[in-house]
């Protein structure tokens, strides 16, 4: 069972450059994200699968590469998920038949939706404000990932104000 918190879909919004009002995306991404084979597993030698993926999406941008546009990175990180949708798994809902008798099993009275996740995707949204904040702090730990940097209006330390003044 996932546990998708609101702050997940901020953060893929902000390091992929996903739209924040694209919430289906975004779930989508969440989804995936997690068999999407690691790396840095010593075992994945033995995963044809895996092995193939990792050969296959080795020199695509990730999130802390930088001098990266948004849309490349995005288009990466979607390109991987369409990988391991395509090769691992797929997260979907159940046939509503399925879920319909799942609940009657459990004595609900309840009727099975078409959709489980239209809630979720007709209410969710995401504070751009938030997103933008959690923009900058990838934008300084890429930009800083080399060495110390000085602040700028544009780049700055999480947590700091600089003024309202660029410069």
């Amino acid at each position: 069972m996932w546990f998708i918190q609101h702050s997940m879909l901020e953060w893929r919004s902000s390091a992929y450059g996903i739209d924040p009002d694209d919430v289906e995306t975004l779930l989508d991404v969440c989804f995936h994200e997690w068999f999407f084979p690691n790396p840095n597993d010593p075992l994945i030698v033995h995963d044809e699968v895996a092995t193939q993926i990792l050969r296959e999406t080795r020199d695509l941008p990730s999130v802390w590469t930088p001098g990266v546009s948004d849309e490349a990175r995005r288009d990466a990180h979607l390109e991987k998920i369409r990988l391991v949708k395509e090769r691992v798994a797929r997260v979907e809902a159940a046939p509503r038949q399925d879920r319909q008798d799942a609940l009657l099993f459990v004595g609900s009275a309840r009727v099975a939706p078409s959709d489980p996740l239209e809630p979720i995707k007709a209410h969710t949204r995401l504070d751009p404000i938030r997103v933008a904040g959690k923009k900058q702090y990838l934008e300084w730990r890429r930009a800083t990932a080399d060495g110390p940097v000085t602040p700028t209006f544009e780049l700055k330390p999480p947590a700091t104000f600089r003024g309202m003044v660029p410069g």
